[in-house]
């Protein structure tokens, strides 16, 4: 994921961890199923985050066009693997 967002999406920041905590993909995580999260905002920069009042005006639209696009490739990798 990481070197496909790199190409595909040169203008994002990424910011990889393996300190993994508290969202959606921890479950799979802890039941050793490999995994990743791409996340437009971490919890600490986003008031709505797993909140009733997250909403899609908070959505950045070209930051969530190219985490696709680095999702995209990594999906076509995956599939050829």
């Amino acid at each position: 994921m990481q070197s496909n967002t790199e190409e595909y999406s040169p203008e994002l920041t990424i910011a990889r961890s393996t300190n993994y905590f508290g969202s959606d993909h921890v479950p799979f995580i802890n039941s050793g199923i490999p995994c990743f999260l791409a996340i437009e905002q971490d919890d600490t920069n986003y008031p709505g985050y797993h909140r009733t009042t997250d909403e899609i005006n908070y959505l950045s639209v070209e930051q969530s066009m190219g985490i696709l696009k680095g999702m995209t490739g990594t999906l076509y990798d995956i599939s050829f693997e």
